[in-house]
């Protein structure tokens, strides 16, 4: 005999499997990209005073979110940085001049 929420169990894994299968579908990755979370926090921030939740869950909320946002804003920050930096070093010396000038007074 199988059981009332066996098969509410089971329904539920065949609903997410095909909501699953759409999303891939339609070309989004299951993976979130830090801006796309930054995003979707805000969204969160937005909405959470009309959701109905009490006072207190609401400032809860709102505090993870802002800590969350920020989070993500000096990890991005960081990532920017990292990367303009390493793009000046590699095409100016610390003299300010291109390698590439560089290396032919070198040579001559």
């Amino acid at each position: 005999m199988v059981s009332l929420s066996s098969l509410f169990i089971r329904k539920n894994k065949l609903r997410l499997k095909r909501e699953i299968e759409f999303f891939i579908s339609l070309g989004y990755t299951l993976a979130m990209t830090l801006d796309a979370l930054i995003m979707l926090a805000g969204v969160l921030v937005t909405l959470v005073p009309f959701l109905g939740f009490p006072l207190k869950w609401d400032n809860v909320i709102l505090v993870v979110l802002g800590v969350l946002v920020i989070t993500l804003g000096i990890i991005v920050r960081r990532r920017g940085l990292v990367r303009r930096s390493a793009i000046q070093t590699d095409t100016v010396t610390s003299r300010g001049v291109p390698r590439a000038a560089e290396e032919t007074h070198a040579t001559e």
